[in-house]
C-alpha cells in the first residue's frame, strides 16, 4: 500500500505578511470592553449557586 502512495500538489502556498503581535493585542483589547459590557440576566440557578459559594 505504501508503494502506491501518490502525493499531489493542490495549490502553491504563499504565506502572507506575518501579523504584528502588538496590532493583534490592540485589536483584542479593543473588542473586550464591548463584549464585557453586556451581562447576562441573573437567574434563580445563579443565585442558588452563589448562595452555595460556587
Amino acid at each position: 500500500a505504501i508503494d502506491r502512495t501518490e502525493f499531489i500538489k493542490l495549490n502553491d502556498f504563499e504565506s502572507l505578511e506575518a501579523p504584528d503581535p502588538d496590532e493583534v493585542i490592540a485589536q483584542a483589547n479593543a473588542q473586550q470592553p464591548a463584549s464585557s459590557a453586556e451581562k447576562p440576566n441573573t437567574t434563580e440557578q445563579d443565585d442558588f449557586l452563589k448562595s452555595l459559594g460556587m
